[in-house]
């Protein structure tokens, strides 16, 4: 039996005052959604080759919400909903999956 791989990818530039790390505008999209889907898909053709696979991205609530100063943010873990949306329609596969954790 082939064991099923998984990818699991968590990435946050962060919000608010209380980040350390500051980044331009539009950089969080970078971080938080491209990296993602970088490493999505380096990962996919081989989960399709076995035929197995779950991708599980944890995200953040910061999807479904808007505060001030966190336009950046809020898109970017809005576009992860938006991406294992469309990687599940395209999957269509029992055995291959996409989730995501808030």
């Amino acid at each position: 039996m082939t064991p099923k791989a998984a990818l699991v990818t968590g990435a946050s530039s962060g919000i608010g005052q209380a980040t350390a790390l500051r980044l331009k505008e539009g950089a969080q999209i970078e971080v938080n959604l491209l990296g993602l889907a970088r490493l999505t898909q380096l990962v996919l053709p081989h989960m399709r080759a076995r035929q197995s696979g779950r991708i599980i991205n944890v995200s953040s609530m910061g999807g479904g919400l808007a505060t001030p100063m966190g336009a950046w943010y809020h898109a970017s873990k809005f576009a992860i909903e938006g991406l294992r949306r469309a990687h599940q329609a395209r999957l269509r596969r029992p055995c291959l999956t996409s989730v995501n954790l808030e």
